[in-house]
């Protein structure tokens, strides 16, 4: 898994995030399958489908971070299943009628388009890429972590050591980090966007 944050070409102060990963054992329709489960989302109160559109369905769902206010989302899925088995899909916030902005929960934007595709270069192996774009241009902090993790490995690569203090807060970060499996990293990163 490799995960990339950049300034969006436009000058748009949300920046992006890129996540690409190959898997093996999965398919990707199991990715989609997760994707439309929203008791995957850490810190899920309450979800409900709102209205199922032709190419997907628009979700409703509140989360709760501990000492947080609650976030709600309005997703919209749009599927596109694809020739060959690839899948893309995209989550964005839409304005629904059945889901007015209340005072009990801060309405979080979101935007993540994803491909699911098994590997023409690896039996067995699926690919997945990712694009999220974050509020107010930051990045998740797990997701900020492990993008300085691989900062980190970059410069390593090109010969430019850390201090012997970054390089702590880097193997914190990779300790920290490693402490979840895939899927919850996955998880935190399409589900914690906002929190």
């Amino acid at each position: 898994m490799r995960v990339c944050l950049r300034k969006h070409e436009s000058g748009n102060p949300n920046m992006l995030l890129r996540a690409d990963g190959k898997f093996k054992g999965v398919v990707p329709q199991d990715f989609l399958d997760f994707l439309l489960k929203p008791e995957n989302l850490p810190g899920l109160q309450e979800y409900r489908v709102v209205e199922t559109i032709p190419d997907g369905v628009i979700m409703y769902m509140r989360v709760k971070a501990p000492g947080m206010k609650a976030r709600d989302h309005v997703w919209k899925y749009t599927i596109d299943k694809r020739g060959g088995g690839s899948i893309f899909v995209t989550i964005r916030t839409v304005a629904h009628d059945q889901c007015p902005v209340t005072a009990s929960a801060i309405r979080a934007y979101y935007y993540n388009s994803s491909e699911f595709k098994m590997s023409a270069e690896e039996d067995g192996g699926m690919e997945m890429t990712e694009f999220i774009y974050g509020p107010q241009g930051q990045a998740p902090s797990v997701a900020a972590e492990l993008c300085a993790a691989c900062r980190h490995d970059r410069h390593q690569q090109e010969g430019n050591g850390l201090s012997q203090q970054e390089e702590g807060h880097r193997c914190e970060r990779r300790r920290r980090l490693s402490l979840c499996d895939w899927m919850q990293g996955f998880v935190i990163l399409i589900g914690v966007i906002s929190l």
